[in-house]
């Protein structure tokens, strides 16, 4: 992965992430909801595939991972669903 190695940090901090009530999966989300702009820098458009591909995600969850980003205000982009291209501003 472009940003870190999710599946070693996982592991890693498994008990740590239990302990504290965090379920490792809305950890990992919000991590790469959180790289999203730094995935993206540079980037005027990209796919969903290439956007699926980075995260390791399914291309169907791209939209709903952008969309966070965008309601987050980490990211300044509009979305064409018919193209599956996201359009950085």
């Amino acid at each position: 992965m472009l940003l870190g190695n999710y599946k070693e940090l996982k592991t890693l901090n498994l008990k740590l992430l239990s302990g504290a009530g965090i379920k490792v999966s809305d950890f990992e989300r919000k991590a790469k909801i959180q790289a999203i702009p730094r995935i993206l820098n540079g980037i005027k458009v990209a796919g969903y595939e290439q956007v699926a591909n980075i995260l390791e995600i399914n291309k169907d969850e791209v939209e709903s991972y952008i969309i966070e980003a965008i309601q987050e205000g980490l990211l300044k982009a509009k979305i064409d669903e018919f193209q599956e291209t996201i359009i950085i501003k």
